[in-house]
């Protein structure tokens, strides 16, 4: 490839090797819970409840959607 297009490629493919060498650009590379969407240090009740809502909307979404087409099915 030559021209723009390989210019383009290369400069592609420079970043993401970049991005994944320093561990996606989200704080520091390597610490636990730098990639979570909230933040580990709220209180414990807090933290539960932000923990079931966030996992319990992703574990739950498959059976509401299910119960939903079987409802109406009918």
């Amino acid at each position: 490839m030559t021209g723009r297009l390989g210019v383009l490629v290369r400069g592609v493919r420079q970043f993401s090797t970049t991005t994944k060498l320093y561990g996606g650009g989200h704080g520091r590379p390597g610490c636990p819970g730098e990639n979570l969407p909230f933040d580990l240090n709220a209180g414990k009740v807090k933290l539960t409840m932000i923990m079931t809502l966030f996992f319990g909307v992703g574990l739950g979404a498959p059976w509401l959607v299910v119960m939903w087409s079987f409802i109406k099915g009918k």
